[in-house]
């Protein structure tokens, strides 16, 4: 076996290990106000404090004019609103998503208030709490402390998780069931304690109540306990393998051993969590109707040129990221090194450690991969090219860079220590832009809020023309704009017989993504619409 990756205790590596830890915790904490809330995070508040959409559009999408205050009434708790409202919100409208994050971002709100801050900070938490669990989760893998820290240091530094610690979704608590459930993993199969299956269970029953995207990790830890059984079978005189005495099960020519054991015990503490999840896989399948409808946008085909650039995209921003998601040209530039090394981090791995190392490693970067990819082929959609679909691949990712840089930094050459510290600067600078600018990628359908704020706020008293949009989304950024924008902006919310007499001549007027009923209905009235930010779609209204 290999000689152990050590540093030398008189190395300044140390300290400059426990800075970028600390740096990563400061990024997460950094400038939680400064991207505009976005679609997804208004969701999250409507869905917390029990209100629906439906109620919105039947109330106020009425050719009504509503204030800056009635758009944030439904991100508020209100009076005699119970915890009941918030799980009948998703009943209705969101049964894909679970509703434990939902309940804790309630309860949070009620502690701290619903600010974009105090919201977003419920995230950034249990993003800090799993920095810790990826340092365990790597001494369980590696068996070694320093990948361990070094494992901790590229998550820590990842800015893919650092831009969704600052996202209030469900991301970073999914994420942390996803470290914590691989370590009772990994320990259950190395001890065959049932007190860690016990463990597993209690985590994956939590992480499927916050996430479905658990169910991919889940089914990459059944392929690891596969491949570990066959592995074990190939190779008896491993210690997994020992005591192959096989009981044949009944009569159906089935044999249990040593080697096969753990799939078993992962197979029974899966029909665990299953019942337990049970009550929403009721709750799915009664709302199966609704559900196909709100996930058909994934169905969408692509080309095959896009799947790759979104692959190569998806797993360069778990180590850099400088908001190239539009911009193929930088995708590649960037990407492409950053999947070499990548590759070469596995690679050093598969030769290195023991093969029940890095099967678990290959099996929980590449199963969740698969099982999105395989609708995408054979039914077509876009779910495998959806940066946050991947989140389970990216542990593998952070633990495959640690184990990498651990022995590079003990054993590499100063070419090998030179590029470690230039993956790390590329971390680091990569948030430093990152925390510090108005939007981001990830913010998706959002992505040009600020600048729609900045537009709004700087005119005296404007009106915003808006309906539901063409695609059903404008209410989520509605609600998401109200955050910031100024007392004196008035919306005029239309229905679908758009009517806009409202709709004052002398006061600046601008249309958010108008569909094609309201420009009608503008042009009718001797309305102009001139561009003014394109993508996301805001037009600023001038009398013809």
């Amino acid at each position: 076996m290999y000689e152990q990756p050590r540093l030398n205790p008189a190395s300044p590596w140390q300290w400059i290990l426990v800075t970028l830890i600390v740096a990563g915790v400061g990024f997460r904490c950094a400038n939680l106000d400064l991207k505009p809330y976005s679609h997804d995070e208004a969701y999250t508040s409507l869905r917390a404090v029990g209100q629906t959409r439906l109620d919105f559009d039947d109330r106020w999408l009425q050719n009504r004019v509503a204030t800056v205050a009635d758009l944030r009434n439904y991100q508020t708790i209100q009076p005699g609103s119970t915890t009941a409202d918030t799980v009948r919100s998703l009943y209705l409208e969101d049964a894909q998503h679970p509703p434990l994050y939902f309940l804790l971002t309630r309860g949070w709100m009620q502690l701290f208030g619903d600010s974009v801050t105090a919201t977003r900070s419920l995230a950034v938490l249990f993003s800090l709490l799993a920095l810790p669990l990826m340092y365990v989760l790597g001494v369980e893998i590696f068996a070694n402390p320093l990948a361990g820290w070094l494992a901790m240091v590229a998550f820590a530094l990842g800015p893919f998780d650092i831009h969704f610690a600052q996202t209030a979704r469900q991301y970073s608590l999914v994420t942390g069931t996803i470290l914590l459930s691989s370590i009772f993993l990994l320990r259950a199969v190395r001890t065959r304690q049932w007190g860690h299956w016990f463990g597993y269970i209690a985590t994956a029953t939590i992480a499927l109540y916050t996430h479905p995207f658990f169910i991919l990790n889940a089914i990459a830890h059944g392929a690891y306990c596969f491949l570990l059984g066959l592995f074990s079978i190939n190779h008896p005189q491993t210690p997994l393998a020992a005591r192959r005495n096989q009981l044949r099960v009944g009569g159906t020519g089935l044999f249990v051993s040593s080697a096969w054991q753990p799939f078993w015990q992962y197979f029974r503490a899966m029909l665990a969590v299953t019942l337990l999840y049970g009550p929403w896989l009721w709750v799915v399948y009664q709302r199966r109707a609704q559900v196909a409808v709100t996930t058909s946008w994934a169905h969408v085909d692509t080309t095959w040129l896009h799947r790759l650039e979104r692959w190569v995209f998806s797993f360069t921003v778990p180590t850099f990221d400088l908001d190239l998601f539009a911009d193929p040209l930088g995708i590649y530039i960037l990407g492409l090194p950053t999947l070499g090394l990548l590759i070469l981090a596995f690679w050093l791995t598969i030769r290195k450690t023991h093969p029940t190392t890095w099967l678990f490693l290959l099996a929980t970067a590449l199963v969740p991969l698969l099982v999105l990819l395989a609708p995408d082929l054979l039914r077509g959609g876009i779910r495998s090219v959806i940066p946050r679909y991947l989140l389970g691949c990216f542990p593998a990712v952070w633990l495959a860079l640690g184990f990498w840089m651990s022995v590079g930094l003990s054993q590499g050459s100063r070419s090998w220590k030179s590029l470690v510290a230039l993956v790390l600067v590329g971390s680091v600078v990569s948030n430093a832009i990152g925390v510090t600018a108005s939007t981001w990628w990830s913010k998706d359908v959002s992505y040009d809020n600020a600048a729609i704020i900045e537009q709004l706020n700087a005119a005296k008293a404007p009106t915003l023309v808006s309906d539901i949009g063409a695609e059903y989304t404008n209410s989520g950024d509605l609600w998401a704009l109200s955050h910031s924008l100024d007392d004196d902006v008035s919306f005029l919310l239309l229905s679908t017989s758009p009517d806009i007499s409202a709709l004052e001549r002398d006061r600046p007027a601008f249309a958010f993504r108008p569909s094609a009923q309201v420009r009608e209905a503008l042009e009718t009235h001797n309305w102009q619409l001139d561009p003014l930010i394109e993508d996301n779609e805001l037009y600023s209204l001038q009398p013809s």
